[in-house]
Protein backbone atom coordinates (compact mmCIF):
# COMPACT_ATOMS: atom_id res chain seq x y z
CA UNK A 1 0.00 0.00 0.00
CA UNK A 2 2.96 2.30 0.60
CA UNK A 3 3.94 2.04 -3.07
CA UNK A 4 0.48 3.17 -4.14
CA UNK A 5 0.76 6.29 -1.99
CA UNK A 6 4.26 6.96 -3.25
CA UNK A 7 3.17 6.72 -6.89
CA UNK A 8 0.15 8.94 -6.20
CA UNK A 9 2.28 11.68 -4.62
CA UNK A 10 4.98 11.43 -7.29
CA UNK A 11 2.35 12.02 -9.97
CA UNK A 12 1.08 15.04 -8.05
CA UNK A 13 4.60 16.43 -7.59
CA UNK A 14 5.46 16.11 -11.27
CA UNK A 15 2.12 17.05 -12.81
CA UNK A 16 1.73 19.80 -15.39
CA UNK A 17 0.57 22.44 -12.97
CA UNK A 18 3.13 21.52 -10.32
CA UNK A 19 6.10 21.82 -12.68
CA UNK A 20 4.89 25.20 -13.96
CA UNK A 21 4.37 26.39 -10.41
CA UNK A 22 7.91 25.30 -9.47
CA UNK A 23 9.27 27.18 -12.50
CA UNK A 24 7.31 30.31 -11.62
CA UNK A 25 8.50 30.24 -8.01
CA UNK A 26 12.08 29.77 -9.18
CA UNK A 27 11.84 32.73 -11.56
CA UNK A 28 10.30 34.95 -8.89
CA UNK A 29 13.10 34.01 -6.49
CA UNK A 30 15.65 34.82 -9.21
CA UNK A 31 14.03 38.22 -9.72
CA UNK A 32 14.10 38.91 -5.99
CA UNK A 33 17.86 38.34 -6.07
CA UNK A 34 18.40 40.57 -9.11
CA UNK A 35 16.01 43.45 -8.31
CA UNK A 36 15.82 45.56 -5.18
CA UNK A 37 12.08 45.81 -4.63
CA UNK A 38 12.61 48.28 -1.80
CA UNK A 39 14.32 50.74 -4.19
CA UNK A 40 11.73 50.21 -6.91
CA UNK A 41 8.91 51.07 -4.51
CA UNK A 42 10.84 54.09 -3.17
CA UNK A 43 11.30 55.50 -6.70
CA UNK A 44 7.85 54.62 -8.01
CA UNK A 45 5.35 57.41 -8.73
CA UNK A 46 1.88 57.52 -7.19
CA UNK A 47 -0.41 54.62 -8.07
CA UNK A 48 -3.13 57.01 -9.21
CA UNK A 49 -0.94 58.50 -11.97
CA UNK A 50 -1.26 55.78 -14.58
CA UNK A 51 0.75 57.48 -17.32
CA UNK A 52 3.67 58.11 -14.94
CA UNK A 53 3.54 54.47 -13.81
CA UNK A 54 3.62 53.30 -17.43
CA UNK A 55 6.62 55.53 -18.21
CA UNK A 56 8.39 54.45 -15.01
CA UNK A 57 7.99 50.72 -15.58
CA UNK A 58 8.75 50.85 -19.30
CA UNK A 59 11.88 52.93 -18.67
CA UNK A 60 12.92 50.67 -15.80
CA UNK A 61 12.41 47.54 -17.91
CA UNK A 62 14.23 48.86 -20.97
CA UNK A 63 17.21 50.17 -18.98
CA UNK A 64 17.88 47.17 -16.78
CA UNK A 65 20.24 44.24 -17.20
CA UNK A 66 19.41 41.60 -19.79
CA UNK A 67 19.16 38.92 -17.07
CA UNK A 68 16.39 40.86 -15.35
CA UNK A 69 14.55 41.38 -18.63
CA UNK A 70 14.73 37.68 -19.46
CA UNK A 71 13.57 36.72 -15.96
CA UNK A 72 10.59 39.09 -16.17
CA UNK A 73 9.55 37.90 -19.63
CA UNK A 74 9.98 34.25 -18.65
CA UNK A 75 7.97 34.64 -15.45
CA UNK A 76 5.16 36.40 -17.34
CA UNK A 77 5.14 33.62 -19.93
CA UNK A 78 5.13 30.83 -17.34
CA UNK A 79 2.50 32.68 -15.29
CA UNK A 80 0.19 33.00 -18.31
CA UNK A 81 0.82 29.36 -19.23
CA UNK A 82 -0.05 28.30 -15.69
CA UNK A 83 -3.14 30.54 -15.64
CA UNK A 84 -4.32 28.97 -18.90
CA UNK A 85 -3.88 25.47 -17.50
CA UNK A 86 -5.77 26.29 -14.32
CA UNK A 87 -8.89 27.13 -16.31
CA UNK A 88 -8.77 24.36 -18.91
CA UNK A 89 -11.64 21.92 -19.08
CA UNK A 90 -9.56 18.86 -19.84
CA UNK A 91 -7.92 16.50 -17.38
CA UNK A 92 -4.75 18.09 -15.94
CA UNK A 93 -3.40 15.06 -14.12
CA UNK A 94 -2.36 11.59 -15.20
Amino acid sequence: MGRVYMIFFMKKLYGRIAVKTYALVGLVLLQSELVSLKNVIANMPALTDVSALYRFYSYAFLNTQIAVQVAIIASLAVGLWLFRDLFRKEKLYY
